[in-house]
């Protein structure tokens, strides 16, 4: 994205070496240490978030939403797990909020007369979309991305077999398949739950 990104990194070779003084810098402030730390970890939170949206300008929304949640809350970052563990974590807290603002619920519960239950009948319609989320990242490749475009992004079959060059009918095949993946998981969860109580 950046054409001299390397060049970047290179001179903020404190940075580089020093995470606890790129930390203290942020929390400052500091200009050249907030953008070092969202240029070093960019690329990985641009492809976190389009494994759920292929909008670019959403997903740079998202990400900078996110960052700007990291940078106000730096201060309560105690070096457990890594920073970048901690800052892929805020920006999928954002990401779910983004689909929460803009009303996307996944359909998954309604779709296509696959389920043997009606979706009031099945124990998620209270789940947090962090969750959901996360059962989806579980997905195989392939399958996730034909469920995140007919479920969150709203393709049809036809709109996705053309934008990922297959047969409708395989678009289909794969939306039933995490289907089943995701009941069977979400079953078991329900199993557990009544299991503890």
């Amino acid at each position: 994205m950046w054409k001299n990104l390397d060049l970047f990194l290179v001179k903020n070779s404190l940075y580089q070496h020093s995470q606890d003084k790129l930390i203290e810098h942020c929390i400052e402030n500091r200009r050249e240490a907030q953008e070092f730390l969202y240029k070093r970890y960019f690329q990985t939170l641009y492809i976190q978030c389009k494994k759920y949206c292929s909008d670019d300008e959403d997903v740079i929304s998202i990400i900078n939403d996110g960052m700007l949640k990291a940078y106000k809350n730096l201060q309560f970052y105690e070096n457990k797990g890594s920073l970048e563990g901690w800052l892929r974590k805020i920006v999928f807290h954002t990401l779910a909020d983004h689909f929460r603002k803009e009303n996307r619920r996944l359909k998954f519960l309604e779709v296509e007369e696959a389920w043997t239950q009606k979706a009031t009948d099945l124990p998620t319609d209270n789940l947090e979309m962090e969750y959901l989320l996360g059962l989806i990242e579980n997905l195989p490749d392939i399958t996730r991305s034909v469920f995140i475009k007919f479920a969150i992004e709203g393709y049809n079959h036809k709109e996705i077999g053309e934008i990922m060059g297959m047969a409708e009918g395989t678009s289909k095949w794969h939306l039933s398949k995490a289907r089943e993946k995701l009941k069977e998981v979400l079953h078991k969860e329900d199993q557990r739950n009544v299991n503890a109580q």
